[in-house]
């Protein structure tokens, strides 16, 4: 008889008796052994390359996330409590940078062995994951009498190489965020999710759920809501909520324990409740429409802003914002301070414009760098003779629960493909587990094939990634505007200090005030800031003169700007070393 495939089926009757379910070893040869010790030194050598040829990169992003780790290292509550930022990376660098403090030319390497750290530790959260799948199919086996077509080496294979692939492609090492640790979460998570399934889910592995999931949140905001997905799936797993009703609510009391101190300080600091303001300015940004920097309550109806940076000139527009945030750039220190108040209306045409653009991005990782993973699937779905059986069902939709909601929670705000690394790579390995079905049989030369293309495809992929690493290419899948950095930006703070500029002086900046790395290598402040370049450098000499004197008032001891027109050279502006920055001197 054919069995009712009703959802209602699915989540609330269980097909193994989780409470009897012992713990399990994963079934592996030693030569799975070797092949999984193979892969660890791959991943390894191609994070360590990735961070070495990347040393000198740093993001506006990674800046404040530094400011911040010292906020935390010096004792500053009332500036580490950040509105926008999460705290769990600003952490992992104060505790590196407790440990070890480097030379000022060497801050921005050492960031990237701490974010290879960080990268060694997600691989060991992705081999507790795969060993957790290796080790529920193991039980398919034993418990079903039937075997999954697949073998423990094509598991290996696809799971560490979408693992190596998705971590150094979407997410990679240079880049100074909190992205690879919020990838160790949603891997030890989903892990802990299929241990539950397979019947060894105590009492302690709901509460270290719950712990882990805590602290998915305080790596990102974003992983609050998706938590409660994540919970949503441990009842799934577990055989429906009133099975275990207890455990469930022991989870949820563990992640809401781990994750209320934040919230608790972070509302009180802002005066109201708040988990976390990037999700409420980022739709502002880039659904409404809303300015980044420069919001001033247009258009009526965002909202009414309650601090604004100080204008001092209209044309050229020249912005002060000295006091009272600090951090190196306080502008993107905490946006959410200069843009409170903002109340982003609510745009069909945005939202379908960031839908749109959502739904672009994940089409190009499908179908054209895992076009042939697709394709394999469907073979195997295509040649299983039968469809896949509940327990394997239920075993995928528990994966793709929180992994299908992290993908529509950022197609509905903003997407960046480094947000959505680890979920890419559960969707995957989610999906061939509904392929390696029992009706296969391991010797069929269509299995035999399909695992040997995916061994191809996967090789081809590392290949790839590899020969950009050698090429000293950007890593990053469609951010094609990063690239490699020297050490321009210590020249430019080398050059600054030889005239004079040090430790705690505030200077300006000409446009480009995201990118003005070289301030926290001196540790200068930015406090005023030429909004647009172009609108500086092609306004009347007069203009320009306004401008400049503008900024003096800010305390700011020079104005620094890159690429100034050659025209501009005589006129004031000194090169800073032999790089593309020039300063003008008070």
């Amino acid at each position: 008889m054919t069995r009712d495939l009703s959802s209602s089926a699915v989540l609330h009757e269980p097909e193994v008796d989780l409470q009897a379910a012992a713990p399990e070893r994963a079934a592996l040869t030693v030569r799975d052994r070797w092949l999984i010790a193979a892969f660890w030194f791959l991943a390894l050598a191609l994070g360590a390359v990735a961070a070495w040829v990347f040393r000198h990169n740093m993001g506006s992003d990674g800046i404040s996330y530094l400011d911040i780790a010292d906020a935390y290292r010096e004792g500053d509550w009332r500036n580490a409590i950040n509105g926008y930022w999460s705290p769990l990376y600003s952490w992992v660098l104060a505790l590196a940078f407790a440990v070890y403090t480097p030379a000022p030319y060497w801050e921005f390497p050492f960031v990237k062995l701490v974010n290879f750290f960080v990268y060694t530790g997600a691989l060991a959260c992705f081999h507790f994951f795969l060993l957790e799948i290796l080790k529920w199919c193991r039980r398919q086996r034993d418990t079903s009498g039937g075997a999954g077509a697949l073998p423990a080496w094509t598991w290996i294979t696809l799971g560490f190489s979408l693992f190596i692939w998705t971590s150094l492609r979407l997410i990679t090492i240079d880049s100074v965020t909190p992205d690879m640790c919020a990838s160790a979460v949603v891997y030890i998570a989903a892990g802990l999710l299929l241990k539950i399934r397979r019947g060894a889910g105590s009492a302690g592995v709901f509460v270290l759920l719950g712990v882990v999931l805590g602290f998915g949140y305080l790596a990102k905001a974003a992983m609050l809501p998706l938590g409660f997905l994540f919970l949503a799936s441990a009842a799934v797993a577990a055989g429906g909520i009133r099975t275990h009703v207890r455990r469930l609510i022991l989870s949820l009391g563990a992640f809401l324990v781990v994750a209320a101190p934040f919230v608790v300080a972070l509302s009180l600091t802002k005066g109201r409740f708040t988990f976390g303001d990037s999700g409420k300015l980022n739709y502002g940004w880039w659904v409404s429409g809303l300015p980044f920097n420069d919001w001033r309550g247009d258009p009526p109806g965002s909202g009414t802003p309650l601090h604004l940076p100080r204008k001092l000139l209209d044309h050229p527009l020249v912005y002060e914002f000295g006091s009272p945030v600090r951090g190196t750039n306080p502008l993107w220190y905490d946006p959410s301070y200069w843009q409170e108040g903002m109340a982003p209306p609510w745009s069909w045409r945005g939202q379908v414009r960031v839908a749109w653009h959502a739904a672009e991005s994940y089409f190009a990782i499908l179908f054209r760098s895992h076009g042939g993973l697709l394709a394999v699937l469907m073979v195997l779905l295509l040649n299983a003779g039968s469809a896949p059986d509940r327990s394997r069902r239920v075993a995928a939709l528990v994966l793709l629960i929180p992994a299908l909601g992290g993908l529509a929670l950022y197609a509905l705000v903003h997407l960046e493909l480094r947000f959505v690394g680890p979920v890419v790579a559960l969707i995957w390995m989610a999906l061939y587990l509904l392929a390696d079905t029992r009706s296969h049989h391991p010797r069929d030369s269509s299995v035999r094939g399909a695992g040997s293309v995916v061994t191809i495809i996967m090789v081809l992929l590392l290949v790839e990634l590899s020969g950009r690493l050698a090429g000293g290419k950007s890593l990053h899948l469609t951010a094609n505007w990063v690239t490699p950095m020297t050490d321009s930006h210590w020249q430019v703070a080398s050059a600054l200090a030889d005239h004079g500029i040090q430790p705690g002086d505030k200077v300006a900046s000409v446009g480009g005030i995201g990118t003005a790395y070289w301030a926290r290598l001196l540790r200068v402040r930015l406090a005023a800031e030429v909004h647009w370049a172009p609108g500086f450098w092609s306004s009347a000499p007069e203009a320009q003169r306004r401008a400049i004197a503008a900024c003096r008032t800010s305390r700011a001891k020079v104005i620094v700007s890159s690429s100034i027109p050659t025209w501009a050279n005589g006129t004031g502006w000194r090169r800073l070393g032999t790089t593309d920055h020039f300063g003008y001197f008070f």
